[in-house]
């Protein structure tokens, strides 16, 4: 799980961070503003929190980080098809995860399916 989910994580950076009054979950990412983009992460962000991990001699930082949402959405491939709404099921299921789930080689949430794919594989 880790390689992957280090996949999804900086994905998710790059177009992270919203609210009530952010992109609808049926907006493509790659139609995001860069206002939309910072809006979402934060939204992410609040529901992703970064934490520690720690997984026997390694700790793991795991999560998003408010201040690190970063709205670089050209650098979102153009034949990604995840939708803002992919984005916030996946990181959800991310932050539901238990340390022991962290550390182990658990795949990654079904929820992260369609964003953990070559085309979004930035």
């Amino acid at each position: 799980m880790k390689n992957s989910l280090l996949g999804a994580l900086l994905f998710g950076m790059v177009v992270a961070c919203g609210g009530d009054s952010g992109p609808s979950d049926s907006t493509k990412v790659t139609d995001l503003t860069e206002d939309e983009a910072h809006e979402l992460c934060d939204e992410l962000a609040d529901s992703f929190p970064e934490r520690e991990v720690t997984c026997g001699d390694v700790t793991i930082t795991f999560g998003i980080n408010h201040e690190e949402c970063d709205s670089d959405v050209d650098s979102i491939p153009p034949a990604c098809q995840a939708t803002a709404g992919d984005l916030r099921d996946c990181f959800a299921a991310l932050g539901a995860l238990s340390d022991a789930q962290v550390c182990d080689d658990t795949p990654l949430p079904a929820a992260c399916a369609p964003i953990n794919t070559p085309e979004c594989d930035g």
